[in-house]
């Protein structure tokens, strides 16, 4: 069977600060402008490209337009720098093609862009890597990525700096990637908040590996809500993280309430399974021991 994914909604913002000259100069690119084609057999790789190409390279915030319909779509690589904000926004269907195509490791891929924020919801096979997110440190929820409901999704090399989670990862999501990431400022990477609303699912699958916190209020973090809801987070691993002022380097909160009015006084049915903690260090000596921190420093501040 092909994979199919829908994109509830894939918003990309390239910068965070919007002049009103800009805003007034929106610009729409259709990507059935281009010769897409929805009939869900039509590779439309070309179209989408040159769609993304003219929003990239135009002077005013773009759309990236996808309509209703069901679009098969190769593999692809979505590129920047970008001259100014893009949004890009699907009503529509993707669909990866039968074969060895629909198994690739980086199916849709976003690189070499400034954004100040990424969601990801109902999506399958997406990498993102050599990406900047910033926002305001004093800003509030302004999550860098957030991931719900998808599967196979890749964080690489990038650098987020943000007032709330650099990634959060939700409901019904599997098969996690997150590598080579600086965050900081912000309130570090997430799982959860979980247990809160009906008909969540299992998040199972997390890998963050080789990432870099620096000034956070939080390193990595699970937390679930004190509710009837019965949520399972599983095989869940964090290695070789490098932590510097950071509050509070490993958090499991199963009493989570951002709220004054929380009862907290029933245990949360949230089980918690197969978590792995390994070469977790906090030390500035560790820089000379071992290299690959500086140089991931390094990369993420010139990206």
């Amino acid at each position: 069977m092909a994979l199919q994914i829908d994109f509830a909604m894939l918003f990309f913002s390239v910068f965070f600060f919007v002049s009103l000259s800009e805003v007034q100069s929106v610009r729409t690119f259709n990507v059935r402008d281009y010769g897409a084609v929805a009939d869900g057999r039509t590779d439309n790789r070309k179209a989408f490209i040159r769609a993304w190409t003219d929003a990239c390279n135009r002077n005013g915030v773009s759309i990236v337009y996808v309509p209703k319909g069901v679009y098969m779509l190769g593999a692809v690589e979505f590129s920047g720098p970008c001259k100014s904000p893009i949004i890009f926004s699907m009503n529509g269907h993707l669909k990866a093609p039968m074969g060895a195509s629909s198994d690739a490791e980086n199916w849709i891929g976003f690189q070499y862009l400034q954004a100040t924020h990424i969601g990801f919801f109902g999506c399958n096979n997406v990498n993102v890597s050599n990406v900047q997110i910033l926002a305001p440190d004093d800003s509030p929820n302004t999550d860098g990525i957030k991931i719900g409901s998808s599967t196979h999704i890749r964080i690489l090399h990038s650098k987020i700096s943000t007032g709330d989670e650099c990634v959060a990862i939700l409901s019904g999501s599997s098969k996690i990637d997150v590598s080579n990431v600086h965050c900081g400022p912000g309130h570090g990477i997430s799982i959860g908040s979980l247990g809160k609303y009906q008909g969540e699912k299992n998040v199972h699958g997390v890998s963050v590996r080789k990432c870099i916190f620096r000034k956070t209020d939080n390193g990595v973090r699970i937390k679930t809500w004190e509710s009837p809801i019965q949520v399972i987070v599983s095989n869940l691993l964090f290695q070789d993280i490098f932590m510097d002022r950071v509050r509070n380097p490993i958090i499991i909160d199963q009493t989570y309430c951002p709220l004054s009015s929380c009862n907290q006084q029933t245990a949360s049915p949230v089980q918690i399974r197969d978590v792995t903690y390994r070469n977790m260090w906090a030390l500035h000596v560790l820089w000379l021991l071992f290299p690959w921190i500086a140089a991931n420093d390094s990369r993420a501040k010139t990206s």
